[in-house]
């Protein structure tokens, strides 16, 4: 398996958001970024996916985060991250539950 640093990661993240967001804005479309709550992932936090796109670059009136409850749970994100954001950057939101399982070993499976 081919790991990545966080700013390799963040660097492509950025690169990505804003070529889908040029062409998303000439069709009036908004993007919703979706960080994945598993440890696999490579933006598996609320705090790691709004850096992403709250940087110089990506901070785009059609760019924001998809906050789903279960992921933000699974991987341990932090309250204080989210109290820290502008709520219009917020364009989904997902509301489930988890089994009571250890933070970083909740799968999809573990839905509530």
């Amino acid at each position: 398996m081919k790991k990545f640093t966080n700013r390799q990661i963040k660097e492509n993240s950025v690169k990505v958001l804003n070529e889908l967001a040029d062409i998303a804005e000439k069709y009036g479309v908004k993007l919703a970024m979706e960080f994945v709550g598993h440890p696999q992932c490579t933006i598996n936090t609320f705090g790691q996916a709004y850096d992403v796109i709250k940087t110089k670059t990506v901070n785009r009136d059609n760019v924001g985060l998809v906050l789903d409850c279960f992921h933000f749970y699974a991987m341990g994100s932090r309250i204080e991250d989210l109290q820290k954001v502008d709520g219009s950057k917020i364009f989904i939101l997902h509301i489930d539950d988890a089994e009571d399982f250890s933070i970083g070993s909740l799968i999809d499976e573990d839905r509530l």
